[in-house]
């Protein structure tokens, strides 16, 4: 759900590892051929260490290196800088202010805050290192020790031979409206990199063993404390930026007890094209495509559209958990069918947006389950959100401080949820729509069909 995570994403929680603190690094340090590089020094260049370390991590992955990856050791603060060149370089700027707009307007993310600098404010605190597929160059912080350096470039390596295998360049270029598709890719190849780095870490605890042998939960719970380094950032944001590497890791621990390494790198073959067949592999085997949603139409003639998006199942329930226990949110996620996300301006100062999810038909049971769940979920944690004025069996809606109102409407196998719209001046947002034509404006989402 959040395309600036997910840009950012690849060195954010490379070092990220199992507690073990009286076990040996995985490792060797780095040399002293890898001390700190100024930015504007020599070219990048390959080492004995990186080699040795490519080439460990290349055995466990079942990848034999095509070539070197050189490699530049920064302070934080250069590194940060080259991620976010990286980052203006692949996304459009309006793109991330669009981002930051839905996530306020859905209540995520605070409205007097800068979305884009929040962003960057978390990852500074956990950026490790990456490896840019634009200059196929290893960038490592200087300030790892010496396990969370190895276990960064292990994990940033495995990137590396993914690259050089299935041309991460190509595969990861941003589309836009296509935030769905971006983050499923994204679950494969964090979920592949993230497990195989974790291979290096059961081998040192116990040889022999791999990451398939960890308790259940180990490395997730390690994924998800990695966030919580005493940011501020709200937990919406963290969770974003987390999810890519705890539903690719499941993703991938599937296939490989399945059929070991070889049956990922099939799936590297044919990715899969929606978080919902990240999440359940099933669907991931049966080709199951996203069902086609129709851009929900303005509030009012003087709107323009900023941008169409699809947040699929696991924006959907990145959502909901915010608002309801997570066994609850994955329940009413599950069954998407396809998803729509307009964000609308009036001028420079007026936003609104409206999401429209269709869901896939129940059975056995009654075809609109699946919709039916979702909206009483919804209508469930909606006192939390904000004042009631409305609630039926099919539509509800609540006014929120700051946010305008969160209308909510089911039609068959259809959800939509209205968001706004509100006026925002001098930084201050203030509701500029009531539930009465919220709800109008729902209707109209739910009438326009493909």
């Amino acid at each position: 759900m959040s395309r600036l995570a997910a840009v950012m994403l690849a060195g954010s929680l490379g070092g990220c590892a199992t507690p073990s603190p009286e076990a040996p690094p995985p490792l060797p340090p780095p040399e002293a051929s890898l001390a700190p590089t100024p930015a504007a020094s020599a070219p990048p260049r390959a080492t004995p260490f990186l080699e040795h370390v490519l080439g460990v991590i290349g055995r466990s992955r079942g990848l034999t290196p095509k070539h070197p990856v050189p490699g530049v050791v920064l302070a934080r603060k250069d590194l940060l800088a080259r991620v976010k060149e990286h980052v203006r370089r692949e996304v459009p700027e309006p793109a991330i202010r669009a981002e930051g707009l839905v996530q306020k307007l859905l209540g995520l993310f605070p409205t007097g805050d800068d979305y884009e600098a929040a962003t960057y404010a978390l990852l500074e605190g956990q950026l490790a290192g990456y490896y840019e597929p634009a200059d196929g160059t290893m960038y490592v912080a200087n300030d790892l020790d010496e396990s969370n350096a190895s276990l960064t470039l292990a994990h940033e390596l495995v990137h590396a031979l993914q690259d050089q295998y299935w041309d991460l360049k190509v595969r990861s270029a941003y589309v836009a409206g296509e935030d769905d598709h971006d983050a499923a890719f994204s679950g494969l190849a964090e979920g592949d990199a993230t497990l195989a780095a974790a291979d290096l870490e059961a081998e040192r605890l116990r040889p022999g063993a791999t990451a398939l042998d960890l308790p259940d939960g180990v490395l997730e719970r390690a994924l998800l404390e990695s966030t919580d380094t005493g940011s501020v950032a709200p937990h919406a944001l963290r969770m974003a930026l987390v999810a890519p590497y705890v539903d690719g890791t499941r993703f991938v621990a599937t296939l490989r007890r399945e059929g070991g390494w070889a049956k990922v790198d099939a799936a590297w073959d044919r990715p899969p094209e929606t978080t919902e067949q990240l999440l359940h592999v099933d669907k991931w085997r049966a080709h199951e495509p996203a069902l086609a949603v129709h851009v929900p139409p303005p509030p009012s003639p003087g709107y323009a559209l900023l941008e169409a998006n699809t947040y699929g199942e696991q924006g959907l329930r990145l959502t909901l958990r915010e608002w309801l226990p997570s066994s609850v949110a994955d329940a009413a996620a599950s069954g998407w069918g396809g998803d729509r996300v307009a964000l609308y301006a009036q001028g420079d100062r007026g936003y609104a947006a409206e999401w429209l999810v269709r869901f896939d038909e129940a059975a056995p049971g009654p075809v609109d389950g699946f919709a039916a769940r979702c909206f009483a979920a919804i209508g469930r944690a909606l006192p939390k959100l904000g004042h009631v004025t409305e609630k039926t069996g099919v539509s509800a809606c609540v006014e929120r401080s700051g946010n305008g109102v969160l209308a909510v409407k089911r039609a068959g196998r259809d959800v939509v949820l209205v968001l706004g719209a509100v006026d925002v001046e001098g930084g201050a947002w203030r509701a500029s729509m009531t539930c009465k034509v919220a709800n109008e404006w729902a209707e109209e989402g739910l009438r326009v069909r493909q």
